[in-house]
């Protein structure tokens, strides 16, 4: 989202399984591609999905059901090994964290993001994010100055218009 002169702009926030993108669950998921891709010969191991194949006793099958299964808060509690792995150098957390600080550049500058303007990341990964971005993007960060359910409530009073057709 975008706030300027009393204006808000959205993108995304379609929810996990539609979206969600550079989330925890998002996180957590392409790291469980991977691992199945290593799996299926399609790519190569690292130990972020050595560790994620051995968390699932080896065995791809415990891996679909788990994903098709958990709530999204049970695959975003698999988060902080990805980006436990990405600090570390693993090339298969890095990616994860790249591509997710890409999606986040790209919307931003999709609604409008100018030099100096501020970026205040949320959720619980937001700060992992840090140094995957950009160079003025991550300049540009600055801390929340309350939770989500307190912007959340301050916008339901404003009075913030939903999306058209949601």
């Amino acid at each position: 989202a975008r706030q300027r002169d009393g204006q808000i702009r959205l993108a995304g926030g379609w929810g996990s399984r539609l979206g969600d993108e550079a989330s925890g669950f998002w996180m957590a998921r392409q790291a469980l591609t991977a691992t199945l891709a290593v799996v299926d010969g399609l790519a190569d191991e690292s130990e972020l999905t050595a560790t994620l194949l051995l968390r699932f006793h080896g065995s791809p099958r415990r891996i679909v059901r788990f994903a098709a299964e958990m709530p999204p808060g049970e695959l975003a509690a698999l988060a902080p090994l990805v980006i436990e792995a990405a600090m570390e150098g693993d090339p298969v957390g890095r990616d994860v964290l790249t591509r997710g600080a890409a999606h986040i550049s790209k919307t931003l500058r999709l609604l409008g993001h100018g030099v100096g303007d501020p970026v205040c990341l949320t959720g619980g990964v937001a700060t992992a994010y840090a140094r995957f971005l950009p160079a003025d993007l991550a300049v540009a960060l600055v801390e929340p100055r309350a939770s989500a359910l307190e912007g959340a409530l301050e916008l339901a009073g404003r009075g913030a218009a939903p999306r058209p057709g949601v």
